[in-house]
C-alpha cells in the first residue's frame, strides 16, 4: 500500500461506522484520531517498510560494539521517523 492517505482511510472507517442518515466530511474526526494517537506516542506506519525507511535504517547503523537492544531501538526510531 504505497502512498496511502491514512487520514482518508480513517475518515472512511468513521463514515462507515456512522449509522445516521446524513453523512458529513469525516476528515476532521480522522485528524483528531491521528492527533490523539500522536499525543499518546503512537504513529501510523506501513506494515512493510518503504525503501526510504530501509535506507534510513541502513544509514543509521553504527558499526562496532554496541548492545543489540540499543542498535534495534535506534533503527526502529529512524525507520518510524522516515515513514510516510
Amino acid at each position: 500500500m504505497a502512498d496511502v492517505d491514512m487520514r482518508m482511510v480513517i475518515a472512511r472507517a468513521i463514515k462507515k461506522a456512522d449509522t445516521r442518515y446524513i453523512w458529513e466530511d469525516y476528515s476532521k474526526q480522522a485528524d483528531a484520531v491521528i492527533d490523539v494517537l500522536g499525543e499518546h506516542g503512537y504513529r501510523i506506519v506501513p506494515l512493510r517498510p518503504t525503501a526510504e525507511m530501509v535506507k534510513s535504517a541502513k544509514d543509521a547503523l553504527e558499526y562496532g560494539r554496541q548492545k543489540p537492544e540499543n542498535m534495534l531501538v535506534r533503527i526502529w526510531r529512524t525507520m518510524v521517523d522516515a515513514a510516510p
